[in-house]
C-alpha cells in the first residue's frame, strides 16, 4: 500500500476513475445480457404458451357457435331460408375451426 500513498492526487483520481469505469462497464454488460435473455424468454413464452391458448379459445368459440346454430336448426320452424342460412353459418364456422 505504500505505492498508493506515494501516488499523486491526480494519479489517484485517474485510478479511481478507471476502477469506476470498469465497474460501470461490468454492470452495463450484465444489464444488457439480462435484457436480451429476458427478451428471448418472453418471446419463447409467448410463442410456446400463449398462442396455443388463443387458438384453443378461437376453436372453442367456433364450436359453441356451431352448437348454437345446430340447436336453432333443430328447434326452428321449417323455414327453408333460415335453415339454409344456418347451414351456411355452420359450414363457415367448421372451416374457421379447422384452419
Amino acid at each position: 500500500m505504500q505505492w498508493f500513498r506515494n501516488l499523486g492526487i491526480g494519479n489517484k483520481l485517474k485510478l479511481l476513475v478507471a476502477i469506476f469505469l470498469a465497474f460501470m462497464a461490468t454492470i452495463g454488460y450484465g444489464g444488457y445480457y439480462a435484457g436480451s435473455t429476458m427478451t428471448y424468454k418472453a418471446d419463447l413464452m409467448y410463442n410456446a404458451c400463449l398462442l396455443p391458448v388463443e387458438w384453443l379459445n378461437t376453436v372453442r368459440a367456433n364450436t359453441m357457435a356451431i352448437e348454437a346454430d345446430v340447436l336453432q336448426l333443430i328447434t326452428a320452424p321449417s323455414d327453408q331460408v333460415l335453415q339454409k342460412q344456418l347451414i351456411e353459418d355452420i359450414e363457415k364456422n367448421v372451416w374457421k375451426a379447422a384452419s
